[in-house]
């Protein structure tokens, strides 16, 4: 069996943090062979009292960390600094798991692969289910069992919710000076130890939780945009070239198109 060990980067946790917390703790997959990191990052009180108060509560195996450094990007890195396990599974601290996702992960994984989660993404206002490209692209793909990283390029937009050998990172790390997109460009340069997308149970579910006025879904003056645009571009320039130029060249072309697309979706004109 596959040890596992999910990395859970927290901001200021609230009672979401806490639901998070219980769907780790209700997985089916054997509990010797997984555990929880969870690196509490930016301010340290009150919250970190409230992290320690919880994680004994729900008996789950857990490390708890803390860096000063308020990055969710840094705390990932942190996590991955200390994990030893087979396989890692980054879970946002708002997210959470259906009670068999890591098992059947687990039971899809093997070495080169990304084995992924269906993902639900829900309004935070309402709990509504929200159809988006995620959902839209498990729907389309999840019959053929795998498909190409091209093919399956959205799930390489996105680090939570799939389940990935530590060999296949190695010593990649997220981009701490990006803002947005550092996922993206994260997922692309081990692509290059990549070669398909295998897709877990349909009863394999991670929940995404989309919050009303989120700072990556809000407008800006094109300036800003052309600048952040600039700054990704140039990150996935040069993940590709720390592959050696392994990394797929038309997925880098899907990537730029689509960071472009979103560039223009937030232009506010000022």
């Amino acid at each position: 069996m596959l040890s596992v060990q999910v990395i859970v980067p927290t901001f200021r946790p609230e009672g979401y943090f806490l639901k998070c917390l219980e769907s780790l703790f209700a997985q089916t997959y054997p509990k010797s062979k997984y555990s929880v990191v969870v690196v509490l990052n930016g301010p340290r009180h009150p919250f970190e009292d409230f992290v320690l108060a919880n994680i004994p509560r729900l008996g789950l195996n857990c490390e708890y960390h803390y860096i000063s450094t308020a990055s969710v990007s840094a705390a990932r890195n942190h996590g991955l600094s200390v994990t030893q396990s087979d396989c890692v599974l980054f879970v946002d601290d708002d997210d959470y798991l259906s009670p068999t996702a890591i098992e059947e992960l687990v039971g899809c994984a093997k070495l080169g692969s990304l084995s992924a989660c269906k993902m639900v993404s829900f309004d935070d206002a309402t709990g509504a289910e929200v159809e988006d490209y995620l959902s839209r692209s498990y729907d389309k793909n999840y019959r053929r069992g795998a498909v190409s990283l091209f093919r399956g390029r959205k799930f390489v937009s996105n680090a939570c919710g799939k389940l990935i050998f530590r060999n296949n990172i190695g010593w990649v790390r997220f981009d701490v000076g990006l803002k947005r997109s550092e996922d993206a460009v994260f997922m692309y340069e081990i692509s290059a130890q990549l070669n398909k997308v295998v897709f877990a149970g349909s009863s394999a579910l991670y929940y995404r939780r989309l919050r009303q006025g989120s700072s990556s879904r809000a407008r800006l003056p094109i300036r800003i945009v052309l600048k952040e645009f600039s700054s990704i571009s140039f990150a996935y320039l040069s993940a590709w070239s720390r592959t050696q130029f392994r990394a797929g060249f038309l997925l880098l072309i899907s990537r730029l198109a689509a960071c472009f697309k979103l560039s223009l979706f937030r232009i506010h004109k000022c």
